[in-house]
């Protein structure tokens, strides 16, 4: 994958938090990441909706060789300098654009990571992402998921733009046809930046191609 030119870069809508702070997430990876780490030997990876690149960094860390691709430049613009700090060189490429309409080939990959990236998206959207997993990613490659469901409501003044809240059952039937070996669902706490404490409901899903 090749970065797109700045003069088409897109806008996300966590532009404005990405900009109000050095990093908006902690390096700690996700659970159903490190969970994949542990039940797969290093390849090729791609974080969709990779953010300022916690997941970037540990995987490279960890050995892999990972793509990402957000819609935000100011969060690959963080991205790059967590690299450069922790890694060195990056390993693989950064693509500023929607993960939906990307033009990326998804057979090259063993881990796809979707985290804090579905409720993002609308149900178009959803879909679209799915199915092209489902019709393009190789045999065995293992998906680490995790995003908000409809357990709790957005706070106000959360400062996302539009979120699509799903109930925990529709989240997990997006997994139907593939081998799931992991599930969890949950809360977990969060501030951005100088932002007040809040509170969100969680599933997380580690599953596999077949």
């Amino acid at each position: 994958m090749k970065r797109t030119k700045e003069s088409n870069l897109l806008q996300g809508p966590y532009d404005h938090l990405y900009s109000a702070t050095q990093y908006l997430w902690p390096l700690r990876p996700g659970r159903m990441v490190k969970r994949a780490v542990e039940i797969a030997s290093p390849g090729r990876a791609l974080d969709l909706g990779c953010g300022d690149g916690k997941h970037l960094v540990y995987l490279q860390e960890m050995g892999w060789c990972v793509d990402g691709v957000d819609i935000s430049q100011i969060a690959l613009a963080k991205a790059r300098e967590r690299i450069a700090t922790h890694c060195g060189l990056l390993s693989g490429n950064l693509l500023c654009n929607d993960v939906v309409s990307a033009p990326i080939n998804l057979q090259q990959y063993k881990l796809i990571i979707m985290y804090g990236l579905c409720h993002c998206l609308d149900e178009r959207k959803y879909l679209s992402l799915w199915n092209n997993i489902r019709s393009n990613a190789t045999h065995g490659t293992i998906v680490a998921y995790a995003s908000f469901d409809d357990g709790l409501p957005i706070p106000k003044e959360h400062g996302t733009g539009a979120l699509y809240l799903r109930s925990r059952e529709r989240v997990l039937s997006s997994f139907g046809g593939m081998t799931v070996h992991c599930t969890e669902t949950g809360t977990i706490q969060e501030r951005h930046g100088a932002g007040e404490l809040h509170e969100h409901s969680m599933t997380w899903v580690l599953a596999e191609v077949v």
